[in-house]
């Protein structure tokens, strides 16, 4: 079985790459990855604004 450090580098990893392939370049809306080592806590957030107003997922 892997280390647990292996496994938070590999979801970071793969977090990180879905983000910069839903980001589009120059558009409204970004993803960005949040993570939380101490806790493991890692999240996927969408921000920004499409139209008037905040994008909805």
């Amino acid at each position: 079985m892997g280390s647990l450090n292996h496994y938070r580098k590999t979801i970071r990893h793969v977090l990180e790459d879905y983000a910069a392939w839903v980001t589009k370049p120059g558009g409204p809306v970004r993803a960005e990855v949040v993570f939380d080592p101490v806790l493991d806590h890692f999240e996927l957030v969408r921000l920004g604004w499409e139209g008037t107003g905040a994008f909805t997922p």
